[in-house]
């Protein structure tokens, strides 16, 4: 369990990132972001 969250802690920041360059496009391009999300 704790190598898991060893794990987990390294991937953490790219997780965070992932969602932030996300975020950010859909801010760009919310047309686009509604669609992801509705379909």
């Amino acid at each position: 369990m704790y190598k898991y969250l060893e794990e987990l802690r390294h991937f953490w920041p790219a997780v965070l990132y992932f969602f932030h360059q996300l975020r950010a496009r859909a801010a760009r391009s919310p047309d686009l972001a509604m669609k992801c999300v509705c379909r």
